[in-house]
């Protein structure tokens, strides 16, 4: 299908959204009732868009005039809580995860060339299976 030199290609989203254009080519068997509006245009004139781009502004506004404090750093194994108290939970997650990372490199480790052992392998007893007789 070839398209004619003549039209323009959509530049953006909303302009392919709102582009009626090809709806007009379309027949339809019942004559559209030009007395019931377009959802486009309710959506773009509707008070909630308004209300919407109000909020919006009043947030802007709000954080622009706030002043930026800085957040104290929070350590990801933090195990105290608010008030300052330890909390047992977060001292046995920590444990937890330290013993994960420990075997996770406990592993890489002896399937390293830097891993030799004491002891040579342990020998094949049966090569074959026995017979019964």
């Amino acid at each position: 299908m070839m398209g004619s030199s003549n039209q323009q290609s959509a530049r953006s989203i909303d302009e392919l959204l709102r582009d009626r254009s090809l709806e007009r080519k379309f027949e339809f068997d019942e004559p559209v009732d030009e007395s019931i509006p377009d959802l486009v245009d309710l959506a773009r004139a509707g008070p909630t868009v308004s209300r919407k781009e109000q909020r919006r502004q009043a947030a802007v506004a709000r954080d622009a005039a706030k002043p930026v404090e800085a957040e104290p750093l929070r350590l990801p194994f933090e195990m105290t809580n608010a008030k300052g108290e330890i909390q047992f939970n977060k001292v046995l997650e920590a444990g937890a995860w330290l013993g994960i990372f420990l075997l996770i490199g406990w592993e890489i480790y002896i399937n390293s060339p830097f891993f030799e052992r004491a002891a040579p392998m342990a020998p094949i007893v049966y090569e074959t299976p026995p017979k019964l007789s």
